[in-house]
Formats: structure tokens, C-alpha cells, sequence
């Protein structure tokens, strides 16, 4: 059964990882910003294509300036293990 984080490990998490917030629905939020919109599209790319290997596939929205990425478990509407594995893969691959 997969299993919810509870907020107080998820705010230490993010202790390690201050590029990512907590939207206003409980999910990882990631901003990428950059007035070159092919880096962007190219940072999609690669999110995407990390996704599709985790077979956990975020919801990102993209705009002129600005690259989205929303992670959280589907299933539960919530922040599970697998989430915070996902997070630090984005890290790891972005930085």
C-alpha cells in the first residue's frame, strides 16, 4: 500500500532542496525560469524523458519565461516516497 509523507518530513526534505516549494494542493512545485524558451522546451525534454524511465510522470505546464513541474502521487493526491525519489532524480539530473 503506498503511504503519504507527513508534512513534517516533507518540510525537512525540502531543507535539502531549495529549488522546490509546496503548492496550495500539497505538491512539489518546481520553477524553472529562463527567457530562452528552447532551454525550457529542453528541460521538459529531459524531465519528461526521466519521467517516462520512473514511470511517474509529473504535471508540467510551460510558458514564455517559465517551466513548471508539479510532483505528487496521483493515486493518493498525495506526497509519497516515490515523490521525494523523483525530486532528488530532478535535482541530481538539473543541477
Amino acid at each position: 500500500m503506498i503511504q503519504a509523507i507527513d508534512k513534517k518530513n516533507i518540510l525537512k526534505f525540502l531543507t535539502n532542496h531549495p529549488s522546490w516549494q509546496i503548492d496550495d494542493q500539497g505538491r512539489f512545485i518546481l520553477s524553472i525560469m529562463n527567457k530562452d524558451y528552447l532551454y525550457l522546451v529542453s528541460e521538459l525534454i529531459r524531465i519528461a524523458e526521466l519521467a517516462d524511465r520512473l514511470d511517474h510522470h509529473p504535471d508540467i505546464t510551460l510558458g514564455w519565461g517559465k517551466l513548471n513541474v508539479f510532483i505528487h502521487t496521483h493515486e493518493i493526491d498525495a506526497i509519497t516516497q516515490r515523490d521525494l525519489d523523483f525530486v532528488q532524480a530532478i535535482d541530481f539530473m538539473v543541477d
